[in-house]
Formats: C-alpha cells, sequence, structure tokens
C-alpha cells in the first residue's frame, strides 16, 4: 500500500470509493434511506477534484484559506482503495472532511495509514489540532489515534439528520 498526494486523475476513483464505502455501511444507527442521503450514487469526478484539489504551493507557508489536502491509499498497480481530505482554511484548518476506505480493504489499516500522514503533514506545517465530526462507525478508529470526543454533532444531508461526534486532537 501507498499513501500518495491526490492528482487530478484519482478524482472518479474518489468518487467510487466515498460511494462504495458509504453504501456497505451495515449498523442500525444508518437505514438504508440515511445512506442514500449520504450518497445515493457516485458524484462527478469534477465535484470531488474540487473537494480534493492538492494545495501546489511549494514553500513552507500555510495554504490559501479556500484549498483543501487530499491523500490517497492506493495498491502496488495504484487502484485507489481510500482517501482522507482535510480542510486547510483558517477557520478550519486541520478539520478532516472525509476519511473513506473501499469495503473489501477495511479493517488492513489503510484509514490508519492516512490518518497519519495527514497528522505528519498538519504538525509540520504547524497546526495545533485535528479535528473531525466522526460517525458512529469512525468514531472507534480516531479515538485509537488520540483523539477526544468533545460532544454530540449533527449534520443534514438530504432532509437527514445524523449524529455524530465532534472529535479533536491536539498536535
Amino acid at each position: 500500500m501507498q499513501i500518495v498526494r491526490y492528482q487530478p486523475h484519482h478524482a472518479k476513483a474518489i468518487s467510487q470509493v466515498f460511494h462504495q464505502a458509504v453504501q456497505a455501511i451495515e449498523h442500525p444507527r444508518y437505514s438504508k434511506a440515511k445512506l442514500n442521503a449520504w450518497s445515493c450514487s457516485p458524484r462527478s469526478a469534477k465535484y470531488w477534484h474540487l473537494r480534493c484539489k492538492a494545495y501546489m504551493n511549494k514553500s513552507n507557508h500555510k495554504p490559501h484559506k479556500h484549498c483543501g489536502i487530499t491523500w490517497v491509499a492506493q495498491t502496488h498497480n495504484q487502484q485507489v482503495v481510500g482517501f482522507i481530505n482535510m480542510a486547510v482554511g483558517f477557520h478550519q484548518a486541520g478539520y478532516i472532511n472525509h476519511l473513506y476506505v473501499l469495503p473489501e480493504y477495511s479493517g488492513q489499516g489503510i484509514a490508519s495509514q492516512l490518518l497519519y500522514q495527514a497528522q505528519q503533514w498538519a504538525e509540520t506545517i504547524g497546526y495545533a489540532k485535528l479535528s473531525a465530526d466522526a460517525s458512529y462507525l469512525s468514531k472507534a478508529l480516531f479515538e485509537k489515534h488520540g483523539f477526544n470526543s468533545l460532544h454530540t454533532s449533527f449534520q443534514r444531508k438530504r432532509n437527514c439528520t445524523f449524529n455524530g461526534f465532534f472529535v479533536e486532537k491536539g498536535l
């Protein structure tokens, strides 16, 4: 497994990873209606490119507030099997927007590798913390990596409310 910086050609695969990961969820808190609200079909490559476009500035300065940074996990034959996207904007710097792995690669430590990569980068840039809105499924992963649950969080997607946990880790 290799972790690499996002490139535009990864966008279509990221769309598939996200959709397949969401649709494979089997948990009593996530009905089929909620899963479809979360992702009823794969979004366009353009959508994901705009969400994941890499911060391309080569200097050590903090990125522009409207950029995001994304890493992908890929197999030796370059199949994208997971990704992590982190906001780097002024108020949300270090906020993990997305962390998804293809269902058939779940449980192999890929999410941990992606999270480690994001943390290493955030420390290099000088961020004080990382945060995320963790689902019932991802909360344990974040806690395993030193995140603390601060409070319940709520997100609305297509008229469905998703309860979760706002988690944070000091760096």
